[in-house]
């Protein structure tokens, strides 16, 4: 900053020896520091690697943790742009990363494991305090060097902005989110804030930012798996979702051979094979039932609904149970139940919920017929359970591991009758 002392403005002044004399001046002039400013304009998720190589999310777009198999590490990376360089001198700042969780308010984030839901973690591939490089897109001149890689500490070490040029720097940080210590539905904010050592105090906020969400969601995919089917082919279509099955019924895991448009009901059996921790929510879960016309090379798709004809295999009404409404009672498998639901209208049953930290199996009943003008005679037709919505897994996902029923088309689309009148006008 610099200061002229003021002059005597514009105007007529009496001389000590009596003339008048007009005096004009130009305003005074005082020039003053505007300090810089730093924005937080980009931030990026990405997985593990060397700091210049690893790989790079969509910038500004939240990540989405799936876990259920162990815990789960994220590099995330800001990059920081002062808006405003210093008029006058050189500036020193540092910048450190802070954590919000279910909105208790921005504090430290861990460096050790602990019980904490997410920690600071040395990564072999990058070192504290080393320089980043400019991998975000970029709107300034990158400063290097600038120390901010973090994999043992939440802060850089201080780095020197020049002055009347606008600079970027990018802070990239190590984080180890603990399977364990984290349930469905916990939201982990992250933004930079001033560090320690710089111009400006500890923990002042930047100018503008943007939060960088890390949503934890738990995968039932590695947690279920589809154990069991029983056609009811002797019986087809008993009444209620709760009927036993006729001593006539094809056995447990049993492939069968079916008839077009006629009914039949299939039990699946869908089991627990890992409980998650205590402290994790109840899971609330539908289910979905896909085909495969394998013999014809469909792929994988959704059952059609009740009385459509566009599908290989459409679910069809069944007597005396209302489609995803009744709950189905033990008739397949033998562990810890949980009331399931049934599908008559639609391939989508009821949701259902599996209690926390309990080891548990449901059945699913399907009512479905095979569409007799879109399928052959000999088509094997594979029927199998998706995840449709549930509080931990992503819709339409599939299971660990699944069970899948197999009916062979007895009775396909007739054969074309010959049109006689033309067939009298060919040549003999």
């Amino acid at each position: 900053m610099f200061y002229r002392p003021p002059r005597k403005p514009s105007g007529l002044y009496r001389e000590p020896d009596g003339t008048v004399q007009w005096i004009r001046n130009p305003p005074d002039i005082v020039a003053v520091d505007m300090d810089a400013s730093y924005d937080q304009t980009i931030f990026a998720w990405g997985d593990p690697g060397t700091e210049s190589g690893h790989t790079i999310g969509t910038e500004d777009a939240d990540v989405v943790l799936v876990g259920g198999s162990g815990d789960v590490r994220k590099f995330l990376r800001f990059k920081i742009t002062q808006d405003q360089a210093s008029a006058d001198v050189l500036r020193t700042q540092a910048f450190k990363v802070v954590l919000n969780t279910n909105g208790g308010g921005y504090g430290d984030i861990p460096l050790t494991a602990g019980s904490n839901k997410v920690y600071i973690s040395d990564h072999a591939s990058i070192t504290q305090d080393d320089d980043t490089t400019n991998r975000l897109t970029s709107a300034e001149t990158f400063l290097t060097p600038n120390g901010h890689v973090l994999d043992t500490a939440d802060q850089g070490s201080a780095l020197t902005f020049p002055q009347n040029v606008r600079r970027e720097i990018e802070v990239l940080i190590s984080l180890t989110f603990q399977d364990a210590q984290l349930v469905g539905g916990d939201v982990l904010d992250f933004k930079v804030v001033f560090g320690a050592g710089g111009d400006t105090a500890e923990d002042t906020v930047l100018d503008s930012y943007g939060v960088a969400d890390a949503t934890a969601t738990w995968s039932i995919a590695p947690e279920f798996d589809g154990d069991g089917f029983r056609w009811r082919d002797n019986v087809p279509d008993p009444s209620g979702v709760d009927a036993a099955f006729d001593a006539g019924d094809s056995a447990a895991g049993t492939d069968i051979t079916w008839d077009v448009d006629t009914l039949i009901r299939l039990r699946m059996l869908i089991k627990q094979i890992i409980a998650k921790a205590g402290g994790h929510a109840d899971m609330a879960t539908s289910f979905l039932f896909q085909y495969n016309n394998v013999t014809q090379g469909s792929g994988w798709l959704t059952l059609g609904d009740e009385g459509t004809s566009v599908e290989d295999v459409i679910c069809s009404l069944a007597t005396g149970f209302v489609d995803s409404d009744n709950t189905t009672v033990q008739r397949v498998g033998s562990g810890t139940f949980v009331n399931g639901e049934s599908a008559e209208i639609n391939a989508t049953t009821g949701a259902m919920t599996f209690n926390d930290g309990a080891i548990s199996e449901t059945e699913l009943e399907l009512s479905l017929e095979l569409v007799g003008a879109n399928v052959s005679g000999g088509d094997d037709i594979d029927i199998r359970v998706l995840y449709s919505a549930a509080d931990e897994a992503p819709a339409a996902t599939a299971m660990a591991a699944t069970d899948i029923a197999r009916i062979t088309v007895s009775g396909g689309a007739a054969a074309p009758i010959p049109d006689l009148h033309m067939a009298q006008m060919q040549p003999a």
